[in-house]
């Protein structure tokens, strides 16, 4: 079994950051009593993974309030007409409290889930946040400007590989208007 549950795991990790292993038995009654088994890898998209993460978390996945650091920084470009992107911006806690701030507020977000609750809750308070649906590594998937005073990547890095990174970096560092601040966010396990 550890041999198998080891193979799933390497494999899984060649699928996907967010794959499962997935063990499947079935125990014959006694007095037989032998047990049947099959582990294997199961492929799984982000928007899934974090879809079933609300369900055991509950409301605030990511926490109620928006990173302080941001603000912080934010109120540097308060008073201009400056512009927000917000990279994988989850259920919009960055991207709804920028907009009670006067920014004008683009919010990338690949789950459907979490796009549907940022329009809630910014239409609940009368802010336009604007939901951009999909992935922004995605070349389809294209910031409705290129001039952002301000791009946060909160929370995301960490879930991509070097690859996914790399054009991540890239593609902040192409919407970003001169002079403009890219504020990067990690957790470290």
């Amino acid at each position: 079994m550890t041999t198998l549950l080891q193979t799933a795991m390497t494999e899984g990790a060649k699928l996907s950051k967010f794959a499962l292993v997935k063990v499947s038995y079935e125990a014959e009654p006694p007095p037989n009593g032998a047990l049947r088994y099959e582990v294997q890898s199961v492929e799984q998209s982000p928007a899934s993974h974090y879809e079933a993460y609300k369900q055991r978390r509950g409301e605030n996945l990511f926490g109620q309030h928006a990173d302080a650091k941001l603000l912080d920084l934010a109120a540097l470009f308060e008073g201009t007409l400056s512009k927000v992107l917000d990279v994988g911006a989850g259920t919009g806690r960055n991207a709804v409290a920028l907009a009670r701030r006067g920014f004008a507020v683009d919010a990338i977000e690949v789950v459907p889930g979490m796009c549907d609750e940022i329009r809630a809750h910014s239409a609940a308070e009368g802010l336009a946040v604007n939901v951009v649906p999909g992935d922004f590594l995605a070349a389809d998937v294209l910031p409705p400007s290129s001039d952002y005073q301000i791009v946060v990547v909160s929370e995301v890095l960490t879930q991509l590989d070097r690859g996914g990174v790399t054009v991540a970096l890239v593609r902040a560092a192409e919407v970003l208007a001169p002079g403009g601040l890219l504020l990067i966010n990690i957790f470290l396990d």
